[in-house]
């Protein structure tokens, strides 16, 4: 694809997310029917790239929340910090999902939920 001549820092930002996205496949320099995408530059020292959504699964790129709020949140910035900090592999809120998670699908009655919780050392 043909892209219009630009001057300056734009036409640089618009190099680098060109060849970014060329490198990694999305956007191969001069195939017309490679992905669509926009960068958009908010600060002197980066750009985000946003690419057509359909290809997040094939190049396992993060994929953003349901619209409806009902996916899972993400550990926030400051709980990954703390993550680190302690020294552990993963933040609270992902391992007590998961041992949740675990619980129900092993438990029969909630008695029995609750007993798996308790064993885990998860309640």
């Amino acid at each position: 694809m043909r892209l219009p001549a630009l001057s300056g820092w734009l036409a640089e930002w618009r190099d680098i997310a060109a060849t970014y996205l060329d490198r990694i496949g999305l956007a191969p320099r001069g195939d017309d029917l490679g992905v669509r995408w926009v960068a958009v530059r908010h600060a002197d020292d980066h750009v985000h790239v946003v690419a057509s959504r359909i290809v997040e699964a094939r190049y396992r790129l993060t994929t953003t929340a349901a619209s409806d709020r009902t996916a899972a949140k993400r550990p926030t910035y400051a709980e990954q910090e703390k993550t680190a900090r302690r020294g552990h592999a993963e933040p609270v809120r992902t391992t007590l999902r998961r041992q949740v998670r675990t619980a129900a699908a092993g438990a029969t009655t909630i008695a029995d939920f609750l007993e798996r919780l308790r064993r885990d050392g998860t309640w």
